[in-house]
């Protein structure tokens, strides 16, 4: 009976130190900036910024980047999106789209920029070619799980059948 009492305990012990995950998807959507209206159109034009910090305890399973821009001149302009791992750029890729039209081009994000998510990630933007691109919003989304500690609840319960076990065993003894 103090084997099966003992057990009992340590197994509501150790459940109560576990925890549930759960997955969640985030995102964070940033207004992207452009060149002002009296900007020269005939030159190249960088920008960065960056996407809230999603902060720590969470585990990231996938990601990705998706920028709205309008007026993307292929072939003529190549316009260049990178995102920094720490302080080294990385190269993402380029806009797609088409003149006179909005489109949306989604990168995705490896692990390698994981832990730069949760303290905030870095995007840049770079303008190579003559023509001119408004940039309307960068969004980025994030598929990740969350460790929630059961609550003490369990160690109750065990507590309670503990408390059971032995009132039984003492009315048994009378």
């Amino acid at each position: 009976m103090k084997k099966a009492l003992f057990f009992c305990l340590a197994l509501c012990f150790l459940a109560s130190l576990s925890g549930v995950a759960g997955a969640a998807l985030y995102w964070d959507t940033q207004t992207t900036p452009s060149p002002p209206f009296d900007y020269d159109l005939n030159s190249p034009f960088y920008y960065e910024w960056t996407h809230g910090a999603l902060g720590a305890g969470m585990s990231i399973s996938s990601a990705s980047v998706s920028l709205r821009a309008f007026d993307v001149s292929l072939p003529n302009e190549i316009d260049k999106v990178y995102a920094y791992d720490g302080a080294i750029k990385t190269y993402l890729g380029n806009l797609d789209g088409a003149s006179g039209n909005w489109s949306l081009t989604t990168f995705p994000l490896g692990p390698v920029f994981y832990d730069d998510i949760q303290s905030g990630l870095q995007i840049a933007f770079e303008n190579t070619g003559v023509w001119y691109v408004y940039l309307d919003f960068s969004y980025l989304q994030i598929e990740a799980t969350t460790l929630t500690p059961l609550p003490g609840t369990l160690l109750l319960l065990g507590g309670g059948l503990a408390g059971l076990a032995l009132m039984g065993r003492r009315f048994k003894k009378v």
